[in-house]
């Protein structure tokens, strides 16, 4: 706060060097002229502080912060001490006015500042924030909250906690125009210039963004030591990435220079995304060639089934082989247990045994041999081997014919249980904005090979239209890709950003923060929430178990949540087994596949559980008992 005495704020004008007299008396008189202006504000101002009152929200702060403080009172403050304040700030903020004015004008006598056919007039004047070197791409900042910003404008990215020093937005303005209006001259101005308190200026998210007619949105979540270059030169949309990595193989060495890298090295120098080689690209091949061969004789097949079964155009699909039926039975037997309608559901089997589970299940299925010759019927070993990678193909395809003939998918793997259809939110237009063009779980992993979506393939809804369908025509092409990468996941996030950026595909991640959706990163790694989860304090609409490596273990976590359903007679057992065993003559899988409630059972005490399992043992070396 500016105290108004001869003394203090003389030596503010003069800036504290030598003068000599005459000089002198100038600065005196125009401080006496700044004073009396000043003053004569007191009363004006004084007027209209009931208009200011007016003006205060609900919280006792103003929409419009110029300074490093609120303007604006607190709640419970006393009146009087109240206006006494808001006066002095009033005083104080004419006066900053009437010296940055008067700064300006005695530049442009001395014929400092240029207007060069339409330059920013401001941009080499003495007390910018930014001079004229950055002028003709970066004239002024202000701030706004990350809570207003992402209010305003909902981008559909993951949710990331706000940490210290990360609750507010920059927003950088690059033209005159796109400054703040004249109808916030005090925000305009002091996004322009230094002010007394060298602060840059806050509003909120449409006050600072009300003139800006386009604007580049860049998320960053920064490392150790990361910089940020604006350079000013022909347009980018892409990010490039420097790093103090060796030429060759080697971790991070500050010794060397920047090199541009990809965007997704490590600081370790491994780059997450491997470039397909020939190989991968023979494999690919020889994987498209009977797809697209034989795609008229799948439509014919497939457009009958679609009609039949869609509800309100939307289908949903799910992929299977032998070797995780288990997994598809408890989806079905979870859902019956919970009395949901899963008619709409078509299974794309990869081999005959599972074509006959998933029919003695009631579903609807497709099976194409030519199609599906090189996927495997037994379960995957881990995360990314090669049976692993022939099923994401297997993904691939299915949601790709589905959208080709016209209707909206829910793709989903068998590691999931529904608690509620998950429909009934996803096209509910007070759950969830209905103007993107595709939803996807949160997978939670954020390593930049991931970024900026860190969307999970497991689990998404694609509304079908030229961009959705370009999309997954595009990851159908990239097989060798998914090849190289052991996943469709990173492939496909890859294009998640890339169309987002090209062809303005809207794409939408469901928050990891509220209940709706949770799965295996919340199971491993949120035991806060799975605490509430299992004792039914979440409105959850289902569970996916990734994050998990292999079947085994998928089964037995979903036994220690109690959400479990299938008979052990019907595990790994083909379906003309169970038939044969049955006494009914039913050639359906409900009655002696299904239990009636869930079968729940311990073992891992580290892991969530419905019961306590403390006498189980740990699956991770020294895991501390859920319960």
């Amino acid at each position: 706060m500016v105290r108004i005495s001869s003394q203090s704020n003389r030596g503010g004008l003069v800036g504290g060097g030598k003068a000599n007299s005459s000089s002198c008396k100038w600065k005196v008189a125009t401080y006496k002229i700044l004073v009396y202006i000043a003053m004569s504000s007191v009363c004006f101002y004084g007027g209209i502080l009931a208009g200011m009152h007016a003006s205060v929200n609900g919280v006792g702060q103003m929409e419009i912060n110029v300074g490093c403080s609120q303007v604006g009172g607190e709640k419970g403050m006393p009146g009087e001490s109240k206006k006494e304040r808001m006066m002095q700030e009033l005083v104080q903020k004419r006066y900053d006015e009437e010296l940055m004015k008067h700064q300006l004008s005695k530049k442009n006598k001395q014929g400092t500042t240029e207007n060069n056919n339409g330059d920013n007039p401001w941009a080499d004047a003495q007390n910018a924030k930014f001079k004229k070197t950055t002028s003709s791409f970066l004239l002024g900042a202000a701030r706004t909250t990350k809570e207003s910003f992402m209010d305003v404008f909902e981008m559909g990215l993951p949710s990331e906690d706000i940490k210290s020093g990360g609750s507010d937005v920059l927003v950088l303005y690059q033209a005159k125009s796109s400054l703040p209006s004249v109808n916030h001259k005090e925000l305009r101005e002091s996004a322009i210039y230094n002010n007394p308190k060298n602060c840059i200026p806050s509003a909120t998210a449409d006050i600072v963004t009300e003139s800006c007619t386009t604007m580049n949105v860049i998320s960053t979540n920064p490392r150790d030591n990361q910089c940020i270059a604006i350079v000013g030169n022909y347009e980018s949309y892409h990010v490039q990435k420097w790093m103090r990595l060796p030429e060759t193989k080697g971790a991070l060495d500050r010794s060397l220079p920047l090199r541009f890298v990809s965007r997704v090295q490590n600081s370790n120098g491994v780059n997450a995304v491997k470039v397909p080689m020939g190989k991968q690209s023979k494999y690919h091949w020889n994987m498209l060639g009977p797809f697209l061969d034989s795609f008229a004789d799948s439509k014919s097949i497939l457009d009958p089934i679609l009609s039949r079964i869609n509800k309100n155009k939307v289908v949903t699909v799910l992929t299977c082989n032998f070797g995780q039926s288990e997994l598809l039975i408890n989806f079905v037997c979870s859902a019956k247990s919970r009395g949901l309608d899963i008619r709409n559901v078509l299974v794309f089997a990869t081999d005959e045994e599972t074509r006959d589970l998933a029919i003695g299940l009631g579903l609807e299925t497709f099976y194409d041999e030519k199609i599906y010759k090189d996927v495997p019927t037994d379960e995957a070993g881990a995360y990314g081997d090669k049976k692993f990678s022939a099923m994401m193909y297997a993904k691939v395809v299915c949601v790709q014919m589905v959208l080709m003939l016209g209707y909206d998918v829910l793709f989903q793997d068998v590691d999931i249980v529904w608690y509620k259809d998950p429909m009934t939110y996803l096209q509910n237009p007070n759950m969830i904005n209905q103007d993107y063009d595709v939803y996807f779980q949160d997978d939670g992993n954020r390593q930049p090979r991931y970024a900026p979506y860190s969307a999970n393939s497991g689990f998404y809804f694609v509304r079908h239209n030229d961009r959705t369908q370009y999309l997954f025509t595009a990851l159908l092409y990239a097989g060798d890709a998914i090849k190289a990468t052991g996943s469709h996941q990173q492939v496909l996030v890859g294009l998640l950003a890339e169309h987002s950026s090209l062809f303005g595909l809207k794409v939408k991640i469901l928050d990891q923060s509220e209940d709706g959706f949770p799965g295996g990163y919340h199971y491993h790694n949120d035991h806060k929430f799975m605490r509430r989860f299992v004792k039914g304090e979440t409105d959850t609409y289902l569970f996916h178990m990734s994050w998990t490596n292999n079947k085994d273990n998928k089964i037995k976590f979903f036994q220690q949540m109690g959400d479990w359903y299938v008979n052990d007679k019907c595990v790994s057992t083909k379906p003309q087994i169970i038939l044969n065993s049955a006494t009914s003559e039913s050639k359906s899988l409900i009655a002696p596949c299904c239990a009636a409630e869930p079968l729940v059972s311990c073992h891992y005490r580290d892991k969530p559980s419905k019961i306590p399992c403390r006498d189980s043992q740990p699956i991770d070396n020294g895991g501390r008992s859920f319960w």
